[in-house]
């Protein structure tokens, strides 16, 4: 427990939430965007699409200042997600250059927009304004994964109203420490969000229970969800079973976990194991996938390692933004001042 910890740490991380979630209006102008988008392109595009808001827009993980995931998926002529998208970077980015020229042709005057080829997945950047919001979108061709990926976050985020503002609380603080880019060799947002689930699998006892994800890790069935729209048919079917096998008796507040985050993190963790949320502990040595990293966050459909970019220096980094954190919450003079307000 929480030794001397006063009442206002609950209060602080949902001030930390209250200030940084998104609101009803964020994402419904977001779907805006979204539509605006899609009626664009169904308009001059030559493929059949759809476009999936993806990330942390979907999964109410989002920061307002973040940006917003487009997945668009291309189908072929029997309705099946087109395989020459996943398999041919070239043809991906032949499309990607034809949507910028529409959007550039229709919106020339809103917006700032990149094609990102050299990526290891090829995105278009885009900037735009809608009714006087500005917001940064991505656009993808045909990542599922990052599908699959919403999928899960929404389905933890579903099961406790902990989850989200928890999970928002970290995102701040890690920006505040500067531990939040992958560029600069520190953490993603996903790999963030990994995190706290794994960290609320392991408490005892436990927030939330490991997902069983044969169905979506298994291509022909996801892709057979994906293209009969039924996408959230299944989350509420994942959802209500789990809640007739799961029930968690951890009443924790948010103060007492977000400091057993910390906590768990700078003294019980052992960063030998691999991270993962379809079991609960997985020592390095017996992955043939992950390799050898200074911190292994196992993407749970692809299983390759989410922090991959972290160097020993990055590592450090980390590690000192943890201690700085757990001490100054152990001698009660934690603040705002550790949150990016």
């Amino acid at each position: 427990m929480l030794s001397n910890s006063p009442n206002h740490y609950d209060e602080l991380i949902y001030l930390v939430y209250e200030t940084h979630r998104q609101r009803k209006e964020d994402y419904h102008t977001k779907l805006q965007i979204r539509q605006q988008f899609y009626d664009i392109l169904d308009d001059e595009l030559n493929v059949a699409f759809d476009l999936f808001v993806v990330g942390s827009t979907q999964t109410q993980f989002s920061l307002r200042s973040s940006d917003m995931d487009l997945c668009m998926l291309v189908y072929d002529h029997h309705g099946h997600i087109d395989q020459r998208y996943r398999q041919n970077k070239s043809i991906t980015i032949d499309l990607l250059q034809s949507i910028k020229n529409i959007i550039t042709k229709r919106l020339c005057s809103k917006n700032e927009i990149n094609l990102l080829m050299n990526a290891k997945v090829p995105i278009l950047k885009i900037v735009t304004e809608f009714n006087y919001y500005r917001i940064a979108v991505d656009i993808n061709i045909n990542g599922d994964l990052s599908i699959r990926n919403t999928f899960l976050l929404t389905y933890y985020q579903e099961l406790d109203n902990r989850v989200a503002p928890l999970v928002v609380a970290i995102k701040s603080w890690a920006r505040k420490m500067r531990i939040d880019s992958p560029f600069y060799g520190m953490l993603s947002s996903y790999s963030l969000s990994l995190m706290a689930i794994h960290f609320l699998q392991n408490i005892q006892p436990p927030v939330l229970p490991l997902m069983h994800i044969d169905d979506l890790n298994d291509q022909s069935v996801f892709d057979q969800i994906v293209n009969t729209g039924r996408l959230q048919e299944h989350l509420c079917i994942f959802i209500g079973e789990t809640r007739k096998k799961f029930h968690s008796y951890n009443y924790s507040q948010l103060g007492e976990l977000f400091f057993r985050f910390i906590e768990y993190y700078y003294q019980r963790f052992h960063y030998h194991n691999q991270f993962s949320i379809r079991e609960l502990f997985k020592n390095q040595s017996s992955s043939n996938n992950i390799g050898t990293f200074f911190i292994m966050i196992e993407d749970p459909f692809h299983y390759h390692n989410t922090a991959s970019s972290v160097t020993i220096s990055s590592f450090n980094t980390i590690m000192n933004a943890f201690g700085r954190t757990y001490y100054s919450m152990k001698s009660s003079t934690f603040t705002e001042q550790f949150f990016d307000l």
